[in-house]
């Protein structure tokens, strides 16, 4: 009954014009859309959260837009200088929480997905930081107006959601030669003060996603004390330069930093509403349910200072 009004509400949306998340099946292919080996690479950077604040302020938009921004335009920097820039967009499932305030102590994700188209197609990267706002944007009223957490309860039957999430994309990309979508993006707002482990101050928060077949390349994000580490995962065979990948990403965030000291949001404003009250959807994961007593009060700070769902 769920999934009808779901769909019901969808075709409502459809009819009455409101933007869309991306489809299934609307990215192009690419190198990344290939069965999946048991050999990966693995890279990751790490960059200030302020220079990343400064950009989502300057355009209007949120930390997981600025995120989304730098991987597609690393990807567009490594597919071209491999020749294999494709004419349509690339299009990226992006995790998001649909906890509600009253299960915060509760163990475990709450996890739904917003599809989005990347604009990798746009050389421009005001264009496409703009284009990424607006499907974002759209991915996230699409999920807020039908059942936020149908994802999650289908999930919880496996066997079914294997079948739609694994087996049905790959018994459909020979005929349509493409996958489902092109690339995972995931950022997750992590402790926004130092956590310590004996005495011994964390560093750094690096985290790995995982490889989805159809999916072969993964952007994982990762807040910490005033910095974000964004790792990245692939097969080797399929990207065997994957640190190159990280330093497309800080020339990505380079570029929006030089287009953000001539952009104002009021110059370059899109179609966003403001956001509702109470806290957005943001990729929640049981690290923040950790039992020590640093993993408790940091938790009580980043309620306190509205950290931990400001990034969706």
């Amino acid at each position: 009954l769920r999934t009808w009004r779901y769909s019901r509400a969808l075709h409502a949306r459809t009819r009455a014009g409101e933007p869309r998340a991306a489809k299934p099946f609307a990215g192009p292919h690419t190198r990344f859309d290939v069965p999946l080996t048991p050999n990966r690479g693995f890279a990751y950077d790490t960059f200030a959260l302020s220079d990343i604040k400064d950009v989502a302020k300057a355009f209007d938009a949120r930390v997981t837009d600025v995120v989304v921004a730098m991987a597609s335009g690393a990807l567009r920097r490594f597919l071209a200088r491999h020749g294999e820039l494709p004419d349509r967009s690339l299009t990226a499932a992006i995790p998001v929480s649909v906890r509600k305030p009253e299960e915060e102590r509760e163990w475990g994700n709450r996890i739904a997905s917003w599809y989005v188209a990347l604009a990798t197609d746009v050389e421009d990267p005001v264009d496409r930081m703009h284009a990424i706002v607006r499907g974002t944007h759209a991915a996230r009223a699409e999920l807020d107006a039908t059942d936020p957490e149908l994802q999650h309860r289908w999930a919880e039957y496996w066997r079914l959601f294997r079948l739609a999430t694994f087996a049905f994309p790959k018994m459909a990309r020979p005929f349509l030669h493409r996958p489902s979508y092109n690339v995972i993006v995931s950022t997750v707002p992590g402790p926004p003060s130092p956590l310590f482990r004996h005495g011994a101050r964390i560093v750094h928060v690096i985290s790995m996603g995982p490889l989805v077949e159809g999916m072969g390349i993964n952007f994982t994000a990762w807040s910490y004390a005033g910095e974000m580490t964004i790792a990245v995962m692939a097969c080797r065979e399929q990207a065997p330069d994957l640190w190159d990948v990280t330093g497309d990403l800080r020339a990505s965030l380079d570029e929006l930093k030089v287009a953000a000291l001539t952009t104002s949001p009021t110059e370059h404003q899109t179609d966003r509403q403001p956001a509702a009250d109470g806290p957005s959807p943001a990729h929640s994961m049981s690290f923040h349910r950790g039992t020590t007593p640093a993993c408790r009060a940091t938790r009580r700070r980043a309620r306190f200072r509205g950290e931990r769902h400001r990034y969706g």
